[in-house]
């Protein structure tokens, strides 16, 4: 089970990767030695470092989340995984299958790979939701001193997280 500590820990770390263990040695009150350990060791499938990117800069102008509603989602969703315009994939309920994060240069490439899809596979309804504005991406599990909140007290001996 992961205890308060190691939820605060994460959550330095979620809120900037980057940060050395010294420095998060400093910011946790946790020996370097023992952080080293626990990152090794006791959680590493839940802390893993990645680069956020700002897909317009490198000119991916359009983004879109897409539901879809589909018999054979299992070869679809195979399809999608090898896609390189495919940024993420989710399986979802409440009357849809699989939502996808596409992100392509222009709104005509999209809609035109979107039209592929149609003829490819038996859609039997999608909905597009064109991103216009990032407003906020990747904040939760960023303020330690929040993390309280997310687990009352009566929670706090049963997290699904597991330490080994």
């Amino acid at each position: 089970m992961i205890r308060d500590q190691d939820r605060k820990t994460i959550s330095w770390l979620r809120k900037d990767g980057r940060m050395s263990l010294t420095e998060l040695s400093r910011r946790t009150r946790i020996p370097v030695s023992t952080l080293f350990d626990r990152m090794k060791h006791h959680y590493p499938d839940v802390v893993r470092h990645s680069c956020l990117i700002n897909f317009s800069k490198l000119g991916f102008d359009s983004r879109a989340y897409v539901l879809f509603k589909l018999q054979d989602k299992d070869s679809f969703m195979q399809y999608l995984q090898k896609h390189h315009n495919v940024n993420t994939l989710f399986r979802v309920n409440n009357g849809w299958n699989v939502m996808v994060e596409f992100i392509f240069p222009t709104m005509h490439a999209l809609e035109a790979f979107l039209e592929r899809l149609d003829k490819r596979f038996s859609i039997e309804d999608k909905k597009v939701h064109y991103v216009l504005e990032e407003v906020m991406r990747e904040r939760f599990f960023t303020e330690p001193e929040l993390i309280p909140l997310l687990y009352p007290k009566h929670l706090n001996n049963s997290s699904s997280v597991k330490s080994t």
